[in-house]
């Protein structure tokens, strides 16, 4: 920190400048509108005290900002649109607005998110509060990073312990699936996307926009790239023997593994003709 003096063309003598460092680190250099020294040193000196509080109480100094604002003025627009789950996000920012939409960031508290996530418990699943306050977290560490929040009070909320997932199909179900699916009347692109997704367990969007790029033969791997997988992360899949046998015989009719005649890859699993209309 320190004073200097500049000269001022439009009034014509030295005017006296404080030179210091803000709680961010910034440096700032002020005008004290003063040739007085004395006055400078007070306005340093006081400078320097504000910059003492703001380091010490920060909450005290943040903008006052309603939570339902931020999410709709910056969130939304900013961080999640264009986003995979874009509409997934809006849907459960909703959610949050009814209930912290009327309060700034900095009054939203802790206890205040375990009164929420309690709120939630018998109307939602375990795992959907899970995720919940997971966005909920999501959108504090954005607030932190553009300067809105200082900390982050879903940190400290626990969240529900994830339940192991059992089989959903059993072996005798698939094979009555594969049958089903073999059957004559049935299109014949349904049963290598049936075998093939047994056999890797990849979800439905991920299964329909593979890619041949994809695969790795070598390491006997899929690459389930992050704009195709569930929060937007990318992760290996491996390939068994049954699933390159779905592979082996399928035609390359243009990026995409499972399309139609026209190269275009399949939306759903739903048992409609693979021909051009």
């Amino acid at each position: 920190m320190s004073i200097y003096k500049k000269w001022d063309e439009t009034e014509y003598r030295f005017i006296q400048y404080i030179d210091y460092y803000d709680e961010h680190g910034k440096r700032i250099r002020e005008s004290t509108g003063s040739s007085s020294r004395s006055f400078a040193k007070e306005l340093l000196t006081k400078r320097k005290d504000e910059v003492s509080q703001r380091k010490k109480f920060p909450e005290r100094y943040l903008p006052e900002i309603k939570f339902a604002d931020f999410v709709d003025s910056e969130y939304l627009p900013l961080h999640a649109k264009g986003m995979k789950d874009e509409r997934n996000i809006k849907r459960i920012c909703e959610v949050f607005k009814k209930r912290f939409g009327v309060k700034n960031l900095h009054e939203i508290t802790s206890a205040l998110v375990l009164q929420f996530k309690k709120e939630r418990m018998g109307k939602a699943a375990d795992n959907t509060i899970n995720n919940e306050l997971n966005y909920l977290s999501g959108v504090f560490t954005k607030a932190i990073e553009w300067g809105k929040a200082t900390s982050n009070p879903v940190h400290r909320v626990k969240r529900f312990r994830g339940v192991e997932r059992k089989r959903i199909i059993e072996s005798w179900e698939q094979k009555a699936l594969i049958v089903a699916a073999g059957n004559e009347k049935m299109p014949p692109h349904l049963l290598p996307l049936i075998v093939f997704d047994l056999n890797t367990g990849l979800r439905k969007g991920e299964l329909l926009s593979l890619k041949w790029s994809d695969l790795n033969y070598e390491s006997g791997q899929i690459l389930i790239r992050a704009e195709n997988a569930k929060y937007n992360r990318s992760r290996y899949v491996d390939l068994n023997k049954h699933a390159l046998a779905v592979l082996k015989p399928l035609p390359k009719r243009s990026e995409y593994v499972f399309c139609d005649l026209d190269g275009k890859p399949f939306k759903n699993f739903s048992i409609v003709p693979m021909c051009r209309r």
